[in-house]
């Protein structure tokens, strides 16, 4: 199975504080000539920088989809 881990932006509101941007990232896996969305985690981090690595980690280690939540916990060293 080919898996592609992206990152993905999107604008939050919050009460009070007005609106940002925030970055999630979503797991891809190829099938034929397209893509089928297997997993999305919104607003990991607002930092893009910080989003990339993890995705880039998770592509250069075919992480299974199941375990995105544990690999984006260990970033932020929880």
């Amino acid at each position: 199975m080919q898996l592609e881990y992206a990152v993905f932006q999107e604008l939050r509101r919050i009460a009070d504080s007005g609106t940002f941007l925030t970055y999630g990232i979503r797991v891809w896996r190829r099938e034929g000539g397209g893509k089928l969305l297997l997993r999305q985690v919104s607003d990991v981090s607002v930092s893009r920088p910080f989003v990339e690595q993890i995705a880039a980690l998770c592509n250069r280690y075919e992480l299974a989809p199941e375990h995105l939540m544990d690999v984006i916990e260990d970033a932020f060293g929880k």
